[in-house]
């Protein structure tokens, strides 16, 4: 059909890959299976084989509990004066549990990891995610929701606390964002992941009552915060796929060894910069970044006390559509003067090297449109994200996004902002915030594309 077209759906192919399996393997840890908040658990992926990363999963059993010995939990007292029992509650997502996570291959360490490593993978799962997921496949595989009991006759906390099967099967950098999902193991040479756990504040408390009152998740009454809940994972192991193809690959593989200097491997990067203890209606968040490909940039607020333990989660009410109970810790509030769908006092804008992102100074609802714009989500056929109404993502999933990087672009392309060789300078400049009384934290999040060279010989280096 010379000048014209045939479209896909009316040509007739017929392939066959050839040489082609999959199998699964369990991973025990290298310590004990069970732990707490602050242990680090230590697995090492199958050497000399391909391996599937998309199926990299940690299964484990997580419960809650209490360091009292009553059967009705830690007690505490609330602003009435009236003396309650609480348990500790998970927090949504299993990925909440996990403070940091580094990657190490051959000794070399290839994701450094971030002590906000669960801060992180919220501010992402807002834009990337959408309720249709959340409510369904991560509902019953990642423990998206907060459980919430009302039945009346629950006054013990034997039967209140949580007690579930979950796993984590989604990574944020290196195991999971790369431009290729399979790593062969005998070029590269022994992978081991290290996971540090998150502390015990990101459990919520759950008030215990009699009568009509039943379990409540939060409680506006509660004054004396209580601590002693902790979290136990136990019954943990690892597992992935591992695949085999047909000998040309690998010989593919070393020809182009034999040919070039390296192998690039591009993948995910994150790196976070707080400013702790502002109390002002204004502050700018200063930082720099040394990077080649610097994709996008996210800025949270949320109050100084979600270190703190025994902090109530925020109810937004049994009308939300998704999550209606989210930890303090992970509640990211805008400190707008206006909680609803209006524009308020607040006021933003980025800038680098003194150049202003954007040109002026944006409002509230341009952050929740860019939440959509910088994760490809406009137009009719997109999903959507997790923010349902203005006054949720105000109150608690407020995320400031910006776009350095080309959009639709695979890992494979790197088209970020190129800072390294530079002084460069990164500013977040808020001023109008509002309707708060307590000392908050600033969180700037920075994504990049950092790039992992592979030579022959097992020998590494990391570009970032």
């Amino acid at each position: 059909m010379e000048g014209g077209f045939l479209p896909q759906n009316l040509a007739f192919i017929a392939k066959k890959m050839e040489g082609y399996s999959r199998n699964r393997f369990r991973l025990e840890t290298t310590s004990a299976d069970t732990a707490s908040a602050g242990r680090i658990i230590t697995v090492n992926l199958p050497e000399n084989s391909l391996l599937d990363m998309k199926s990299f999963c940690w299964w484990f059993d997580a419960t809650t509990g209490d360091t009292t010995t009553t059967a009705n939990g830690k007690s505490f007292s609330n602003s009435v004066g009236v003396v309650c029992n609480a348990v500790g509650k998970l927090p949504n997502d299993t990925s909440s549990l996990i403070r940091n996570v580094e990657v190490y291959i051959n000794g070399v360490q290839v994701q450094q990891g971030s002590s906000h490593y669960n801060t992180v993978s919220h501010i992402l799962k807002l834009g990337r995610g959408n309720s249709a997921n959340d409510g369904t496949k991560e509902a019953v595989v990642n423990f998206s929701k907060m459980s919430n009991v009302s039945a009346a006759s629950v006054v013990n906390s034997n039967t209140a606390t949580d007690n579930i099967s979950t796993c984590v099967d989604k990574w944020y950098g290196f195991l999971n964002e790369s431009s290729t999902r399979f790593l062969p193991t005998d070029l590269l040479g022994a992978i081991q992941v290290r996971i540090t756990l998150a502390d015990n504040s990101v459990l919520s408390p759950c008030e215990l009552g009699t009568g009509s009152t039943g379990l409540q998740i939060t409680s506006t009454s509660s004054n004396t915060a209580p601590v002693g809940l902790f979290y136990t994972i136990k019954n943990m192991y690892f597992t992935i796929d591992t695949i085999s193809l047909d000998p040309m690959y690998s010989m593919a593989i070393r020809d182009m060894l034999q040919r070039e200097q390296f192998i690039p491997l591009n993948f995910k990067e994150y790196y976070c910069f707080t400013l702790d203890g502002q109390t002002g209606t204004s502050y700018t968040n200063r930082f720099s970044l040394s990077s080649s490909s610097i994709d996008k940039l996210y800025a949270i607020q949320r109050l100084s006390s979600f270190q703190t333990e025994g902090q109530i989660a925020t109810d937004l009410g049994s009308s939300t559509v998704g999550d209606r109970f989210i930890p303090n810790f992970f509640t990211f509030k805008l400190f707008d003067s206006v909680s609803t769908g209006s524009n308020g006092t607040f006021r933003y804008n980025w800038s680098i090297n003194n150049v202003k992102h954007p040109q002026y100074q944006a409002r509230a609802h341009e952050a929740i449109r860019d939440l959509a714009f910088v994760n490809g989500k406009i137009g009719d056929e997109t999903v959507g994200y997790i923010p349902s109404t203005p006054d949720v993502f105000k109150s608690a999933m407020a995320v400031v996004p910006l776009t350095l990087c080309h959009p639709e672009q695979p890992v494979s392309v790197m088209s970020g902002y190129n800072s390294k060789g530079i002084n460069t300078q990164l500013t977040y400049e808020v001023t109008g915030i509002a309707n708060n009384t307590s000392n908050y934290q600033s969180l700037v999040c920075a994504e990049v594309t950092s790039q992992l060279r592979i030579a022959s010989g097992k020998n590494l280096a990391v570009s970032h």
